[in-house]
């Protein structure tokens, strides 16, 4: 009797991990097409705009509104995925390991990191042929980050506030 109980709630927790991860994979597509869809509702809207010449104020309201209630819908939809997520850790007592519903910064440098220093070297090839840029950087000075206590030296080196 013990060991079809067991197995009855292992096969449970293992449908419960199921659904919430094929959740949190239309979530993350969710989240995906209402960045997408944030993205082009001003384009659209001005489109409609220019070619129907209609009132500023009202695509303006239009605009708003919808942003509005995109944004609303991202906002559930992450509350939905966090709490399926935090009521899953509760009745299993352990955490489960989800990924972001959007990429992380990492996995997006990794993904584009590349094509834009590409882009960035064909800018800077083509005002170099251009004659508004040299063709290579001169004496650029790495950018490093300074600690409040190195800033606070300097500033008593200078005769400053001390």
């Amino acid at each position: 009797m013990s060991q079809n109980k067991d197995t009855r709630y292992e096969h449970l927790y293992t449908e419960m991990v199921t659904y919430a991860l094929t959740l949190h994979e239309k979530n993350k597509k969710r989240i995906k097409a209402g960045t997408i869809s944030l993205l082009v509702l001003p384009v659209v809207l001005a489109v409609i705009r220019w070619l129907t010449d209609s009132d500023k104020l009202v695509f303006l309201l239009i605009w708003v509104l919808c942003m509005f209630m995109i944004a609303a819908y991202l906002i559930g939809v992450a509350y939905l995925d966090e709490s399926i997520q935090k009521k899953l850790q509760e009745l299993t007592g352990t955490e489960e390991d989800f990924d972001g519903l959007i990429d992380e910064r990492e996995a997006f440098a990794e993904r584009f990191g590349g094509t834009v220093s590409a882009l960035r070297q064909k800018r800077r090839n083509a005002l170099a042929h251009a004659g508004i840029l040299p063709a290579e950087p001169e004496g650029e000075l790495p950018v490093t980050e300074q600690t409040e206590a190195d800033l606070s030296e300097d500033v008593t080196e200078e005769g400053g506030r001390s």
